[in-house]
């Protein structure tokens, strides 16, 4: 039994190495702040937008004028920031990941309307960050014509060139309004190796609700670059276009708007050499010693 003992502990040892598995699935009451939503992993610094869930339909983070509880990250005057220029809203993690292996970054969009009226460029996108102004960005933005595209681009000390893509994306997506179940989403994500620093971006028009079927997703790969080394957090930011979201803050009476279903980090546990040895040389004694009790 004692043996036993000894290589559960191993095991779990080497099992607790994972570095991050972050998720905020935004599954919390009707007209939760952002800033009140996440994990033990980190926190935001502000808020702004507002959680909702529709009928069956999983939680989600309401931006830009939705029907209800719309977020529309007011300032100190009362007056909707996404009237007024471009927001930022971070995620900083309690403690920089700086070791580890194989990461993905995911972000679910539920829905999403830009084309009321549509102004190019309008849109969302999320950074994975490697320091303030040193990241990796997914975004989804309006078009110049009636589609919507995606994009990845890297900034500051990660490299890595615009890379855009528009195939099946529309401006508006908007089956999830009403009391049924997710039929179709928009995921966003970056996997890469903080040993290496190469990530590779990549989106997928099927359904994933809450993220619950990432794995079976199929991908379409965006751009590649280097220089991912750590993780500091993840930003948040709405990208006006040159004009506002809306203007009516009546209860159904929309503008544009994006609604994200799920946010999730993971990191892959990298144990140092001393912890293989450690688990091989309790699997070698527990072998010996089952031997000795038969004997």
């Amino acid at each position: 039994m004692k043996n036993v003992l000894f290589l559960t502990s191993a095991f779990i040892l080497v099992c607790s190495l994972q570095a991050v598995n972050l998720e905020i699935d935004f599954n919390d009451a009707n007209g939760t702040n952002l800033n009140l939503t996440g994990t033990d992993y980190g926190s935001w610094d502000f808020g702004g937008a507002q959680t909702n869930t529709r009928g069956t339909n999983s939680g989600h983070l309401n931006v830009g004028y939705t029907h209800y509880y719309k977020g529309l990250f007011k300032n100190n005057q009362n007056v909707s920031q996404l009237d007024a220029g471009n927001v930022f809203r971070r995620f900083t993690l309690n403690d920089i990941v700086g070791e580890g292996g194989d990461f993905s970054f995911t972000v679910v969009y539920d829905s999403w309307q830009l084309n009321d009226p549509k102004t190019q460029n309008q849109g969302l996108g999320f950074a994975l960050e490697n320091g303030n102004g040193n990241g990796v960005t997914v975004a989804l933005k309006a078009g110049s014509g009636n589609f919507s595209s995606v994009y990845s681009q890297g900034s500051g000390s990660i490299a890595g060139a615009y890379t855009g893509n528009s195939t099946g994306i529309g401006l508006s997506n908007n089956f999830n309004l009403t009391n049924n179940n997710d039929n179709k989403d928009l995921t966003l994500q970056i996997i890469g190796n903080l040993v290496t620093g190469n990530w590779q971006a990549r989106f997928s028009l099927e359904s994933n609700f809450d993220n619950n079927d990432v794995d079976s997703l199929s991908w379409t790969n965006l751009g590649s670059g280097t220089g991912m080394n750590s993780i500091s957090g993840l930003q948040m930011k709405t990208v006006n276009g040159g004009a506002a979201w809306g203007s009516d803050e009546t209860g159904n009476v929309t503008g544009n708007w994006v609604t994200v279903d799920n946010i999730s980090l993971n990191v892959a546990p990298v144990p140092e050499p001393s912890t293989y040895a450690l688990f091989v040389g309790l699997v070698a004694f527990l072998f010996i010693a089952i031997r000795k009790r038969k004997v």
